[in-house]
């Protein structure tokens, strides 16, 4: 929920893997909640199978052989994986808060996937890392990050308001939470950066 830079020196050899909202859970043996804004290695959150991949993904020759490596690791965590029914709701949850970009609240998303409200937020907590509301604030910074590529500096405004903000100060507030900056600095570092 809060942007991050990593400040790193030497050699590195990384490989990221992103996950959409929810996918993430099956992968790890600790709710999601608990990693929230947090960076820990995967020999940390207990998998103790980690330290061999990084050493095999270190040795390899190729960088295929290397995502070779890492895909057969994640199938082995998925095929351990235990509780399919609650991420199925989530992944049904995610996807109706993707539909409508974040704009919606919780009820109506609960009712669609058949959980109360109260069932479907701690599912979010555990599968997710936040509650439904957060991602839903997410989701729309999202879209206004979109939308401020290519918006004038007088259209801000109107960034806002399209992306389900129901006013300046709320979206000023909430973009800032989440990317570390304004709406209007955002779009004036991305066309900087896009030229």
């Amino acid at each position: 929920t809060r942007a991050r830079r990593l400040m790193i020196g030497g050699e590195i050899h990384a490989v990221g893997v992103r996950f959409k909202p929810g996918c993430a859970y099956p992968f790890f043996p600790v709710p999601l909640s608990e990693l929230k804004n947090e960076i820990a290695t995967l020999c940390e959150l207990g998998l103790s199978s980690a330290e061999n991949l990084c050493d095999q993904m270190y040795h390899a020759g190729t960088l295929r052989e290397k995502f070779n490596y890492l895909e057969r690791w994640l199938l082995e965590q998925l095929q351990r994986s235990q509780d399919t029914r609650g991420f199925l709701a989530v992944r049904a949850a995610v996807d109706a808060l993707h539909s409508v970009k974040g704009n919606s609240s919780v009820q109506p998303i609960s009712d669609a996937v058949g959980l109360g409200r109260r069932q479907l937020e701690r599912l979010f907590q555990r599968c997710v890392g936040m509650s439904p509301k957060a991602l839903a604030q997410v989701l729309r910074v999202d879209a206004a990050r979109n939308a401020l590529r290519s918006a004038s500096a007088e259209a801000c405004v109107k960034v806002g308001y399209e992306a389900g903000f129901y006013d300046q100060a709320h979206f000023i507030r909430e973009f800032t939470e989440i990317t570390g900056i304004t709406p209007g600095a955002y779009r004036k570092l991305k066309r900087t950066v896009e030229r």
